[in-house]
């Protein structure tokens, strides 16, 4: 699964969160773009990306 465009967009103007996503396994990884592509509707989508890219921010992951 490819990681969503919007999502490397909103992470190239953040560089610690940008790093840290760089740092993940392939199944964290899997977990983020899962979550925001299955997403029905754009207000959903928007919703899981501001929960993940805090998530990111923070250092935190779905899988540890």
């Amino acid at each position: 699964m490819n990681t969503p465009d919007n999502l490397l967009k909103e992470l190239s103007e953040n560089q610690k969160s940008l790093e840290f996503f760089e740092s993940l396994n392939k199944v964290n990884k899997y977990a983020i773009s899962w979550r925001i592509q299955s997403a029905k509707n754009p207000e959903i989508r928007a919703k899981r990306m501001k929960i993940i890219l805090e998530m990111l921010a923070k250092g935190e992951m779905f899988h540890p």
